[in-house]
């Protein structure tokens, strides 16, 4: 695995230094932690890294039923009636 991202001219894997984020060829980027876990636990591994404003329908589903309630301190309204992000 190279630890440049200029590497490969668009095949492989490349590690950024800076922020521990493994890419690939494609469009999903994983944190050097999440795919630690998806390796060894691909059942329990988290939903790979969003990088859009919006999240993925997958990544929506994920946070809803993970929280069931909403995270924000004292607010007690359902999760799915929330926005992800309160």
């Amino acid at each position: 695995m190279s630890s440049r991202s200029d590497q490969g001219h668009g095949g492989g894997a490349s590690t950024e230094p800076a922020t521990g984020v493994l890419t690939a060829c494609g469009t999903t980027t994983y944190t050097s932690d999440q795919l630690g876990r998806l390796l060894t636990d691909p059942v329990e591994a988290p939903p790979p890294v969003e990088v859009r404003y919006r999240p993925s329908t997958t990544l929506a589903r994920y946070v809803r039923v993970r929280d069931r309630y909403c995270s924000f301190p004292g607010c007690r309204r359902k999760a799915r009636r929330s926005d992800l992000d309160h």
